[in-house]
């Protein structure tokens, strides 16, 4: 487990560690022209009183948010129009979350919380970002560098996964840690790494 406090978020960006490592980091398949699925297992340690991100897939903000004691789907679309959607899920300090975000490029974007559907958005004409160089940041949504839009949250990660079109890409079980860094354990050096 990976216990992220609030204040110290980690991001998921292996080609910034190396521009050249790995080859094909699975970041690059989280944009609107490609099929991926993405899981995360969580517990959310503090919830009342929190404005927060859980994470957020930049550099358009595509986020799992907590405001005023609900949960958010946030996402801004290819426009870079933002779309804020409430998810029928209870939030609470301590609650176990197990999401699931399934994209289809071009068609429709999915939200299943313990394998319960509770979002599905139409893309087929606003569609989701199409990016170069998109990143995941887990426990914030912006660098600390950066200065605003922080929202810093306590999470524990248990798992993460992405996938595109049934091949597994990228999957942390946050047991082997590596200079500040999570094994990404497919051996696809997908790193998790401290901020």
């Amino acid at each position: 487990m990976l216990n992220i406090k609030e204040g110290n978020p980690w991001v998921l960006w292996p080609n910034h560690i190396c521009d050249t490592f790995p080859e094909n980091p699975a970041t690059k398949q989280l944009t609107g022209e490609n099929n991926f699925v993405l899981s995360i297992n969580m517990i959310v340690n503090k919830v009342e009183g929190v404005i927060g991100t859980l994470f957020t897939l930049l550099p358009h903000y595509t986020a799992l948010d907590i405001y005023e004691g609900r949960l958010l789907f946030t996402l801004m679309n290819k426009l870079g129009e933002t779309n804020y959607d409430e998810l029928p899920h209870p939030i609470f300090d301590g609650v176990q979350l197990k999401v699931r975000i399934e994209h289809v490029a071009k068609e429709k974007i999915e939200i299943f919380i313990s394998q319960r559907l509770v979002l599905s958005l139409d893309l087929t004409e606003k569609g989701f970002a199409i990016e170069d160089n998109p990143h995941i940041i887990f426990g914030a949504g912006n660098f600390p560098k950066n200065g605003y839009n922080l929202n810093y949250t306590d999470i524990s990660l248990q798992e993460f996964k992405i996938e595109q079109d049934g091949n597994l890409l990228c999957h942390h079980l946050f047991e082997e840690f590596i200079f500040d860094k999570s094994v990404d354990i497919t051996g696809n050096c997908n790193f998790i790494n401290k901020i």
